[in-house]
């Protein structure tokens, strides 16, 4: 049998005793006839509550009636009353936190994890400035200005007719002088890949000619020392008058001419009959002449070097660019199979694009080189603008210088000029001065993530951050702090010698504003990888400024983004300068406190003091008006930061705080907490003090030991002293049992504002550390002890506590306290029962739960007694005393026989507590039926508060023999 339904059930009926006892061994079969009687110690038969009655039971019981908003814990108080209450009474202290303005900065800094939230931000830069510029150009100089022809002198022929035929020789004819060069060109030997002289012969007498008379003229080609070279066809000139005959003679001589060489002819005339003198008038000319090579030249060519070059590659974000090794170079290749041949540059410059004037300096660095007239190299240096000069013209004049020179043509084909290039190149700078924005860079960011705690805005004038730590007196002293600032990591790729600055901002003052509180300069130069920024001696004006920040606003910007110089760069590759935070230096010194600007706050919340509905889980919210509590002492607290000295003395609150409530079938009504009465209106004035921090015990402590000396104790708290340890003190006792209207909770309402403090409250770093976690806070704590007066005994059911469904019916049928199913099994009982006469069930009884305190400081124990009724039918009504003593129990044979045939068998059990009415006390509430009660908290905590120790006398039948087989098995069952 379930002992938590309780053993002293045992006392209803002997068989049910002895069914419910695991130790009695009945026999297989038995036959007895004797009217003996029979005696056996049957044990403690007890209420075992503590699952439900315990103090740590209880408080989980009311502490989940009264929700999460409050905690209960066991109090255990010591030797002596507090607060009228005794000290035996099971007692909880109740504690509900009103309302909490914290302070604890410290806490609200960290709750930022600045570095946690800014780890992520991490900025590039990549600057590229314009593009390489690398341009050439490409020209020539004539080798021999002028030699697309040769110089040609005419001449006239005579010759007359003779009556034989014979053959003029060339010394008798005219010659044709032929020269090439000119004052700036001579050569020794000149050869013909193609060319020819044509020469006309125009008979400009009037002659006619004599009958048979005919003319035959071969032109012949000598050098200038009388070799012939080369003979032409031999043709018959026309001898009419005015006409014309056309000789050619070829120039293709393999071993050259001479810069001047001669035309002869050679003539053959046939006998005339006349004797007339013929005039021929010579013209000639040179045609498809193409020079093959030339030995032996002398002469020079120059050419004027005139090239643009253009400037816009640099682009347009450039406003100043220096250099002092931009590359001009002056190169002269000199064909294949050319000798001979110098070339010279003069006057080489660089001049603006109007020509007006010279740009910058050029030194040549270079010169000469095999293969080459002239090979030189110029080292540029200038600082231009390339928004106001876009090109620039380099101009000079080159000259060649032949000496003795061979200019052969078979490689280069008819061409007779040597190439001249220039080329212009700039690839790196040595400084260049960008506007990043027109470059395509953004120069600055600012990143607004990272949100303020309300904390800080709300209730903090200004953070304070100093080079010297301040005590918790707020006196500065030697050790230095770190201020405010971030630690980064840091790329940079560019250039040794360059160092860029950027400008980190924080703490933006008003939005868009453009002004920060922190403001400082990074410098970053070359091979750093981490780089710390920092700042100390300034303020971070909070609530009371107008640009007030609520966010930290993070900026970081390249300082003269418009005006950018780097240095040593090259053109048109690109360069990263990248930030990335690593940590946040948060190492403030004070913090000012306006408290002054902390609105007045109101409001209203449940407050679970309904002693109906806190035990009303244990059956026990009916019997409430028949108990006045000795006292139910209410504390409220208005306390100052621990451990922060006097800084807050000039702090207080004012205003009402008060409960408002509803009795059932009364009118609504209030409790004014400050003034310790009830009130129709409550002032909105009252001063509240403002008292030290009491150290509530963390919820997840669940037990109190009472030490009123102890500053760590909250009972410390709840006596009177100077200065005061409390600010307000009621006694609700009356409240408390107050059976409310179920429609209209009870409300703890407060309306209150902060009064001192206009000044600001200055408070030390390191007072705050060592305050620890602090707040202005109002708190409430109340002691619920079950010392009591009763105006009427007290009905419990012990049962219905032990087992809540106890009473509740299943198929329209009560449980069968010996667990038969149903009724088919009575009957097999009916004759074991007969041999039973009768049974005695003597007791001790102890009631150690339920205590009166008389009026000598003794304590006694409390009447209790208990009523048994069966309500499944067998009729058994016992009343059974529980005041310590020594009682007897008589069961009748009927009585027991009722047990085992009546189905079910369902014993309820009420037990009384409190004293029967004295004579002459017609009323159960008159003054004179009160009697003081108590629970004690050390019986409760005890399974045997409520106990018997039983012994069961059995007289056997005579007249009916009993004779059984498998009797243990239907009975034990």
């Amino acid at each position: 049998m379930n002992k938590n339904r309780f053993f002293l059930t045992a006392l209803t009926a002997a068989a049910f005793l002895a069914s419910g006892c695991d130790n009695l061994a009945l026999p297989e079969s038995l036959s007895i006839k004797t009217n003996a009687k029979y005696q056996a110690p049957l044990g403690t038969a007890s209420f075992d509550l503590t699952k439900v009655l315990s103090p740590s039971a209880m408080r989980e019981t009311i502490q989940n009636a009264m929700g999460g908003s409050a905690v209960l814990y066991e109090y255990i108080p010591g030797s002596e009353n507090i607060d009228g209450l005794d000290p035996k009474a099971l007692t909880y202290l109740l504690h509900y936190p009103a309302y909490n303005v914290p302070i604890d900065m410290s806490q609200y800094i960290s709750q930022m994890d600045l570095a946690g939230q800014l780890g992520n931000i991490e900025k590039n830069f990549d600057i590229s400035a314009g593009s390489e510029i690398d341009q050439s150009f490409t020209d020539s100089i004539s080798a021999f200005t002028g030699m697309d022809s040769l110089n040609i002198t005419g001449n006239t022929a005579t010759v007359q007719e003779s009556s034989s035929d014979s053959t003029i020789e060339p010394e008798y004819l005219p010659t044709i002088e032929v020269s090439g060069g000119n004052e700036n060109f001579s050569y020794s030997r000149i050869y013909f890949k193609t060319g020819k002289i044509s020469m006309t012969f125009k008979k400009t007498d009037t002659y006619p000619a004599g009958s048979g008379y005919t003319i035959r003229i071969k032109p012949l080609l000598y050098d200038s020392s009388g070799n012939l070279c080369k003979e032409g066809e031999e043709k018959n000139i026309n001898l009419n008058t005015g006409a014309e005959t056309t000789l050619e003679l070829p120039m293709t001589c393999e071993q050259g001419l001479s810069q001047k060489f001669y035309v002869k002819f050679r003539a053959s005339v046939t006998a005339s009959s006349g004797n007339a003198t013929h005039t021929f008038n010579i013209s000639a000319n040179s045609q498809d002449m193409a020079i093959k090579k030339i030995t032996g030249a002398s002469g020079s060519a120059s050419k004027e070097i005139n090239q643009t070059v253009s400037l816009s590659a640099l682009g347009s974000g450039i406003t100043s660019v220096s250099f002092s090794d931009a590359a001009i170079g002056i190169a002269s290749p000199l064909p294949a199979g050319w000798t001979g041949m110098e070339c010279t540059v003069s006057s080489l410059a660089v001049r603006n694009s109007a020509d007006t004037s010279d740009v910058g300096t050029l030194t040549k660095v270079s010169s000469g080189g095999a293969g080459y007239t002239v090979k030189d190299i110029y080292r540029w240096g200038a600082t231009i603008n390339p928004g106001t000069t876009s090109s620039v013209k380099v101009k000079g004049t080159a000259k060649i210088t032949m000496t003795n020179a061979t200019i052969d043509l078979s490689s280069t084909g008819t061409t007779a000029s040597v190439p001249i290039g220039v080329s212009f190149k700039i690839k790196k700078v040595d400084s260049v001065t960008v506007n990043l924005s027109d470059l395509g860079v953004t120069p600055s960011f600012e990143d607004s993530s990272v949100s303020l705690p309300d904390e800080l805005r709300n209730f903090v004038r200004k953070i304070t951050f100093a080079s010297n730590a301040s005590n918790a007196e707020g006196n500065p002293t030697a050790a230095t702090r770190a201020g405010f600032g971030f630690k980064c990591d840091i790329t940079d790729t560019l250039p040794a010698g360059n160092t860029v600055q950027l400008n980190v901002s924080a703490f933006r003052k008003v939005s868009n504003s453009g002004q920060y509180y922190f403001n400082q300069t990074l410098d970053i130069s070359g091979a750093q990888t981490a780089k710390t920024v920092s700042q100390n001696d300034f303020d971070i004006e909070f609530s009371n400024a107008a640009g007030a920040p609520d966010k930290l606003y993070l900026k970081m910007a390249v300082k003269n983004a418009d005006s950018f110089t780097l240095k040593n760069i090259e053109l048109g590759k690109s360069y990263t300068l990248g930030i990335k935070i690593t940590d946040v230096i948060f190492d403030w010194d004070k913090i000012t406190l306006d408290l002054s600007s902390v609105q007045p706050f109101s409001g209203e919340t449940d407050m679970p003091l309904d002693i109906h509905k806190l035990l009303e889980p244990m059956h026990l919210d009916t019997e409430i008006e028949k108990m006045e509590l000795t006292a139910f002492p209410v504390y409220f607290y208005a306390q100052k930061p621990s451990g922060l000295g006097n800084a807050f003395d000039s702090i207080g609150f004012s205003g009402k705080i008060y409960l408002s409530y509803k009795p059932q079938g009364g009118t609504d009504k209030k409790f004014d907490m400050i003034a310790g009465e009830e009130k129709s209106e409550i002032p909105n004035d009252a001063t509240i003090p403002l008292v030290n921090s009491v150290p509530w015990p963390d919820s997840s402590v669940s037990q109190i030991v009472e030490n009123k000396t102890d500053s760590n104790n909250v009972a410390y708290y709840m006596q009177d002293a100077d200065p005061k340890r409390y600010s307000a003190k009621s006694n609700l006792n009356q409240v408390l049992m107050t059976k409310l209207d179920s429609s209209t909770p009870m409300k703890l309402n407060y309306s209150v504002k902060m009064t001192g403090g206009s000044s600001g409250v200055e408070l030390s770093r390191a007072a705050v550390e060592n305050s620890g976690s602090s707040s202005l806070s109002i708190d409430m704590a109340a002691l619920l002890s079950f010392d009591f007066t009763l105006k009427a005994p007290l009905y419990i059911n012990p049962i219905q506590l032990a087992d809540e469904h106890w009473n509740d019916k299943e198929d329209g049928h009560y449980k069968d306290i010996l667990n038969r199913e149903n009724a088919s099994t009575m009957s097999q009982f009916a004759d074991y029962v007969d041999c039973i006469k009768s049974v005695t069930i003597d007791y001790k009884a102890r009631n150690d739960l339920l205590l009166t305190k008389n009026t000598d400081g003794t304590y006694s124990n409390l009447t209790v007694k208990a009523d048994m009724w069966d309500l499944g039918g067998s009729g058994i009504t016992k009343n059974m005393p529980l005041s310590p003593g020594s009682y007897s129990l008589p069961l009748t044979g009927t009585e027991i026989k009722n047990v085992f045939t009546t189905w079910p068998f369902h014993p309820d059990v009420v037990v009384k507590a409190g004293r029967d009415f004295a004579e002459g006390e017609t009323s159960q509430y008159a003054a004179d039926a009160k009697e003081h009660c108590l629970i004690s908290r050390a019986a409760l905590s005890s399974s045997d508060a409520l106990s018997a120790d039983v012994k069961v006398t059995v007289q056997m039948n005579g007249d009916k023999p009993l004779s059984v087989t498998g009797i243990a098995t239907g009975l034990v069952h």
